[in-house]
């Protein structure tokens, strides 16, 4: 075969093995490492002005992934949360970031948004999931989530913002709360 040719199929592949590490395997969402990066370029963004909206963080749980998974079996529950990623996927919008950022969490950044916006993205990924037809071992079975919100307004590191988020997320636990909360 001629060098240039296997030169750019080496490229090729290189690219591909660099671009298949940044996602985790099961649900194709960025991982945790990768989706943090991204989240801390955008949220340390110098040229921003302080008090400017840097972008809003959404800590998506998916709930009852436990009960899934003992009662149909581990692959079901990996079956769940693909399903419920590519829901998340489909819904956001160009230029938004998806993560997978533990067990059962997912993370999206939706870069320069408000909350205004941010609930409108919020809601449709809500009502999205919702839908999911949802068959384990033949029976029916809704998936839904909860998510807590971060409006990012000044500089933050990841970390402190996944615990912001964690916290608020904490806030939708129980009967009768809402499905999600925000903080700033």
């Amino acid at each position: 075969l001629p060098i240039c040719f296997m030169t750019s199929k080496i490229e090729a592949l290189h690219k591909e093995t660099q671009r298949l590490g940044q996602r985790d395997v099961l649900t194709a969402c960025l991982n945790e490492s990768t989706f943090s990066a991204l989240v801390d370029t955008y949220a340390n963004d110098s040229t921003l002005e302080a008090g400017s909206i840097r972008g809003t963080v959404l800590l998506i749980n998916v709930d009852d992934l436990g009960v899934v998974n003992e009662r149909f079996g581990y692959s079901w529950g990996n079956e769940a949360l693909a399903q419920v990623a590519a829901s998340i996927r489909k819904t956001v919008r160009q230029g938004d970031i998806v993560g997978r950022v533990s067990r059962s969490q997912f993370g999206v950044f939706l870069p320069r948004t408000g909350e205004v916006n941010a609930r409108s993205v919020a809601e449709r990924i809500y009502e999205n999931v919702a839908k999911i037809d949802f068959f384990p071992a033949g029976v029916q079975y809704p998936l839904s989530i909860r998510a807590g919100a971060v409006i990012v307004s000044d500089s933050a590191s990841f970390d402190d913002l996944l615990r912001k988020a964690t916290g608020t997320l904490a806030m939708t636990e129980g009967a009768g709360q809402e499905w999600i909360q925000y903080a700033s």
